[in-house]
């Protein structure tokens, strides 16, 4: 994830290359990746020329860049595995096999700045998607994705925005519906539908809910409300896949996690003393090639070491995935602790792997009491 103006976005980071204007970027986007740039993205591709034209209003500017240098290992189509055994590692290492294809690699990684608005159908889906991530033991995606839409087409024809392009946050606006929503559902049906069939059953009182005065009476949003740090320490208060702000070293603005556990590492991360940035492997830009198939690091971490600095490779896993000795998390572990060996001496950083497992990141305070903790292999 990344901030565009007020509103995270986790495309428009990874596809800009520090040019100044749309037209550029989409340019060079579609002849790194041989696809042109999603629509979504608030850009269209034109197919006379490959013309870029702006989808929605957007301006932007990088305002912060990282490079990192890197040999790839990718394998020949004739070798099925990577050999871990020692012999073959020191082989890489030396730069003196024929079995694997070795490559100079840089990963950019750009911090975005700038304004975007969003047409009514994407704001409504984007306010539409809040909500239901916001209230996940009332409402199921599938049952009530439309009536949702319904009561967000509501609230912008009593908004009335003055043009085709929404000024509104759809994260706030989104948070003050789900409010609005909660309270009618627990005031029309909590009576008569257990807690767990909620996920299961269309409300009764939901078409009332759509009808409410209240609901026309959202405040207009004045201000981005932005997810304070503290909102991941508990358990209890974590939302998954949600967007949290504030980071102090993140590369970039806001990022989403798969697990209270890896939000946890984020925060002891982004605090601690040797850290001197640290970014969120999504969307996936760094893939190494392992046994048990390709391997998307959750963290890439540049820690501020002796005599180089050091580019750790750092990935959270449950406790249960981790144990059986042959697994694939530890299959997958040990490839990356082969790949971090194979980087030569000569790049301006060393690579590192290291894996923390969830039982130490949920017992620990800081990063300095975790780092003694951290696996170095499978």
């Amino acid at each position: 994830m990344s901030r565009i103006g007020e509103r995270e976005a986790d495309t428009l980071d990874v596809i800009c290359f520090g040019k100044e204007s749309l037209k550029k970027i989409a340019d060079e986007a579609t002849a790194f990746t041989g696809r042109e740039p999603s629509p979504a993205a608030g850009i269209e591709v034109k197919d006379s020329g490959a013309a870029a034209t702006v989808a929605v209003p957007v301006e932007v500017g990088v305002v912060r860049e990282e490079t990192i240098e890197f040999v790839d290992l990718r394998k020949q189509p004739q070798e099925p595995n990577l050999d871990l055994e020692p012999a073959a590692l020191r082989r890489v290492t030396e730069m003196a096999v024929n079995r694997l294809e070795l490559a100079q690699a840089q990963m950019r990684i750009a911090t975005v700045k700038g304004q975007v608005a969003l047409d009514r159908a994407r704001f409504t889906e984007a306010v539409a998607m809040r909500v239901l991530r916001a209230l996940p033991e009332y409402l199921a995606d599938d049952i009530h994705r439309d009536p949702v839409r319904v009561i967000v087409q509501r609230w912008l024809d009593e908004a009335r925005p003055k043009d085709r392009f929404v000024p509104f946050d759809p994260f706030e606006v989104g948070d003050e519906i789900a409010r609005v929503i909660k309270q009618g559902l627990e005031r029309e049906s909590a009576q008569y539908i257990p807690a767990s069939s909620k996920r299961r059953v269309a409300f009764p009182g939901f078409r009332l809910i759509a009808n409410v005065p209240a609901l026309l009476g959202v405040p207009r949003p004045t201000g981005l409300r932005v997810e304070e740090l503290p909102t991941i320490g508990a358990r209890d208060t974590f939302v998954r896949f949600q967007p949290y702000r504030g980071w102090r070293s993140a590369l970039h603005d806001a990022y989403s996690f798969d697990s209270w556990p890896e939000a946890k590492l984020a925060t002891l991360l982004d605090v601690a003393d040797d850290v001197v940035w640290w970014v969120r492997n999504q969307p996936r830009r760094l893939q190494i090639a392992t046994p048990a198939g390709a391997y998307n690091p959750d963290f890439v971490v540049l820690l501020d070491t002796q005599p180089k600095r050091t580019l750790l490779i750092l990935e959270s896993k449950a406790d249960d995935f981790w144990n059986p000795p042959e697994s694939a998390p530890r299959l997958k572990a040990r490839a990356a602790a082969t790949w971090c060996a194979a980087q030569p001496s000569e790049l301006p950083t060393q690579w590192s792997y290291a894996l923390a497992l969830e039982s130490d990141i949920n017992t620990v305070a800081s990063w300095p009491e975790l780092f003694p903790r951290l696996l170095r292999s499978g």
